[in-house]
Order: structure tokens, then C-alpha cells, then sequence
């Protein structure tokens, strides 16, 4: 697969395509899922704690031999997480449930950009 990418408005670039894997139960069929789309080419996963299955991407991309710095983990807040004060808040928990280190580009639910911060 050709990754193409997309410049963000600060300079980053994002893979246009990714693994969305909403509905996919469970993190054994997540984690398997996420393995098949690095072997494709894929470095841009997409999840949200609503999925309840963020571990199994946790997992895959520790597992895939990939450099951390070339996989997009994307993520979604709850709405109850939005505005001045509580998107900052939040954002400190968003590693915990995918036992990773390092996102970017955390979003809201409606998928609209609220942040391209990279957690060290």
C-alpha cells in the first residue's frame, strides 16, 4: 500500500487512511484487525474509549515492530469533556486506556479537531 497523507493546518501529517474499529468486539479481534492493517500499509488507526476495545490497539502497535513516531492514534473525547478547561483535563487520561504513551490529534466525537498536541 502507498500511504498517502494530509497536511494539518500546524505543519503535521496525518495518513489519509486509516483502521477505524468501531464495532469491532473485543481486543483480541481489535488487535488482530490493527496487525492485518500494518502488514497492509496502514499507520493511522482510529478509536475511541466508547469501543471498549483501545487495549487491543495499545497492543498491536507495541507488537508490530513499528517505529511509535510513524503510527496516528486518533481518539474521540466525550462530549462531557468538551470546552475551555475540561478538553486540557482530559487529555492526560487518554494514554491510560490504550496502555500507549504518545497521541496525536485528539478529536471530538463529531470527528471536528480540538488539539494535534503529542503527548511525550
Amino acid at each position: 500500500m502507498n500511504q498517502t497523507y494530509v497536511t494539518l493546518n500546524d505543519g503535521n501529517k496525518i495518513p489519509q487512511f486509516g483502521l477505524g474499529v468501531y464495532m469491532i468486539p473485543g481486543d483480541g479481534n481489535t488487535k488482530a484487525a490493527c496487525m492485518e492493517a500494518f502488514r497492509a500499509g496502514y499507520r493511522h488507526i482510529d478509536t475511541a474509549h466508547a469501543y471498549q476495545n483501545e487495549r487491543g490497539v495499545g497492543e498491536a502497535v507495541k507488537e508490530s515492530g513499528i517505529p511509535r513516531e510513524e503510527i496516528w492514534i486518533t481518539t474521540k473525547l466525550w462530549p462531557s469533556e468538551y470546552g475551555e478547561g475540561k478538553t486540557a483535563a482530559a487529555l492526560p487520561f487518554l494514554p491510560k486506556n490504550t496502555s500507549i504513551r504518545r497521541r496525536r490529534f485528539p478529536r471530538k466525537e463529531w470527528k471536528i479537531s480540538i488539539s494535534s498536541r503529542t503527548f511525550p
